[in-house]
């Protein structure tokens, strides 16, 4: 059995990957610019300084991808401040069984290390937690494995008594880089061949990791 479980969580524990979408489209939309899922998907995952310069790039202007990302931050901060995204189906089943077999479990997120530990708090997650990891934890972001480094150094275990559950595929390429087996439970991407090759299992919800746990 792994001795550690290292949970993402937008898009894995919380369905907060939605109103992310949507807070960028409504700022796109502010300044006049278009932004369909096709462009959001490839920022799932990513952390807010990685959207900013994704920004940039996509617009081919430094200042204005600058103030879409400030702007989309603003407008998810209002989004979440106002109702707390929903958790993902059977997530505390899932963190009750993990507990019964003393397993331990911890966040790695790209979101702020604030920002994780507000919404485990409101979402009444802290108690099965030990750690977390926030995005600004670290100086390179997923898909550069520097978070869950980060996971295993902060938790004391080491790769092989761990298992990291994911959502997307800079998940999977951040936990494969770490040596760190990873299980993809898709949100709002569908899994790639990169991801049957990386990951140890891809599985329909989050219940499903167990067998990959014991």
């Amino acid at each position: 059995m792994k001795k550690i479980v290292i949970f993402d969580m937008d898009g894995t524990l919380l369905d907060t990957e939605a109103m992310y979408m949507k807070a960028n489209q409504m700022a796109f939309h502010e300044f006049g610019r278009k932004f369909p899922k096709e462009d959001y998907l490839q920022f799932v995952g990513a952390s807010e300084e990685s959207v900013r310069l994704g920004f940039q790039k996509l617009l081919g202007d430094e200042e204005l991808g600058n103030q879409l990302a400030n702007r989309s931050s603003e407008i998810f901060i209002d989004l979440i401040s106002r109702e707390a995204p929903d958790l993902k189906p059977r997530v505390r089943d899932l963190l009750n069984y993990l507990q019964s077999k003393q397993v331990e479990c911890m966040v790695a997120s790209s979101s702020k290390h604030e920002e994780v530990v507000d919404l485990m708090q409101r979402k009444g997650l802290s108690e099965y937690f030990t750690h977390y990891v926030g995005g600004d934890d670290v100086t390179e972001a997923k898909p550069q494995p520097d978070i869950f480094l980060k996971a295993l150094e902060v938790s004391g275990y080491r790769p092989e008594d761990a298992i990291v559950i994911e959502d997307s595929l800079n998940g999977v390429r951040a936990s494969y880089a770490a040596h760190i087996d990873v299980v993809m439970v898709p949100d709002l991407i569908a899994p790639d061949d990169e991801v049957f090759d990386k990951a140890l299992a891809v599985v329909g919800h989050i219940w499903d990791v167990i067998p990959f746990i014991d």
